[in-house]
């Protein structure tokens, strides 16, 4: 009827009135209340006439399940409103989606916890029923996420990303994320590091075989190699590799000291494969190639 009509917009703007107009929200929750004691009452009353409620013209309305519908449904709307960039358009896509997500959740629930709990009687539960919803669509926008097939760069970030809300969230409002699971299930976790292994393997792989080609073309070259001050033959390889290594294990050392370990072996093992590549590509280079003293 008119009168539901009215009440489900207002709801709809529940986050927005309990800060600007309160007196709207505690209005349209009392007719709620007031029509389920109806039910209520009407549902007494038939029981002991033997005639199922259903007969009567309207009843029962159950207008708190319709409430409760469609506070769920403006959380879900307001997850729907904001929406990662293309990745193709903006390399920084992940970040600006994220941080955007982390403000709204986090001005959302402090809401919730000053202002709403004035206006929804205690049956509401309204603080549970808030973040119990918002873990739920924050898990759902995870996982949309994790199906994207992201870049080990945007693994770390989302990885951190979900630590840093959680902390956040339990530092400021009191309300600890892990008590309702884990954003990031136990299963994707896992997925998420052997992909970001793989690709931290393949980036080290072909970083290392662009190395070994430059060293070779160094070496066919007829420019003087590098010397040191006192005239000794080098190279920077070593230094550049063991920067490279570096690099990789501040990267992902954010990820847990499990996750180091594993990126230090596997760029321990490249480098292992590196120095045998590099042993054979000289002895075959040195066979094929006059002395440097005969070539100045």
């Amino acid at each position: 009827d008119a009168l539901g009509q009215q009440l489900w917009v207002t709801l709809h703007k529940t986050l927005t009135l309990v800060s600007t107009d309160p007196a709207k929200v505690v209005t349209a929750l009392r007719i709620i209340e007031r029509e389920e004691r109806e039910d209520s009452r009407i549902e007494d009353r038939v029981s002991k006439a033997l005639v199922p409620i259903s007969q009567l013209p309207g009843r029962p309305k159950r207008w708190r399940t319709k409430c409760v519908d469609i506070l769920e449904s403006s959380i879900s709307n307001r997850f729907e409103k904001h929406r990662p960039k293309d990745r193709m358009e903006d390399a920084s896509w992940l970040a600006e989606y994220l941080i955007s997500v982390e403000k709204f959740v986090n001005d959302d629930l402090s809401l919730i916890q000053k202002r709403a709990m004035a206006c929804f009687p205690p049956a509401y539960q309204i603080n549970q029923f808030y973040i119990t919803r918002y873990h739920e669509n924050l898990c759902k926008l995870v996982s949309d996420l994790i199906d994207k097939n992201l870049t080990a760069k945007d693994i770390i970030f989302l990885r951190l990303w979900v630590r840093e809300l959680r902390d956040q969230i339990l530092e400021e409002l009191g309300f600890d994320l892990d008590n309702y699971g884990p954003l990031i299930q136990p299963r994707s976790e896992k997925d998420l590091e052997v992909t970001c292994l793989d690709q931290v393997k393949s980036s080290v792989q072909e970083y290392i075989s662009r190395m070994l080609t430059s060293e070779r073309e160094d070496w066919c070259s007829s420019r003087p190699p590098e010397s040191d001050v006192h005239g000794h033959y080098h190279t920077g390889i070593a230094l550049v590799l063991f920067q490279m290594v570096d690099q990789n294990i501040s990267a992902m050392a954010a990820l847990g000291t499990d996750t180091k370990l594993k990126v230090l072996q596997l760029c321990l093992d490249a480098l292992e494969e590196f120095q045998t590549s590099y042993k054979g590509a000289r002895v075959r280079t040195i066979i094929s190639t006059p002395p440097i003293d005969d070539m100045y």
